[in-house]
């Protein structure tokens, strides 16, 4: 049987917010927001994700992943 899939897109929002890193991968509270997203889906049900980011931000999006879900991810420049 599937699991239930998630897709989750981390936009290059650097250019709005001056900020070196996207929002989703700022921290919260101690984490970035992309961990508290991901962790809390897993919590619901979620086993797959698909991340959607740009190249230079996809290993600090995957570092946010949990590690017992299935992750695949883009490593495109423009996805």
């Amino acid at each position: 049987m599937l699991g239930t899939s998630a897709v989750i897109f981390v936009p290059d929002d650097t250019a709005k917010t001056g900020l070196p890193r996207p929002l989703m991968l700022q921290n919260v509270l101690g984490a970035p927001l992309l961990a508290w997203l991901a962790n809390t889906l897993l919590e619901d049900g979620v086993s797959r994700f698909f991340l959607v980011c740009r190249e230079e931000f996809s290993d600090c999006a995957l570092a946010c992943m949990p590690k017992e879900a299935e992750v695949t991810a883009t490593r495109d420049s423009n996805p």
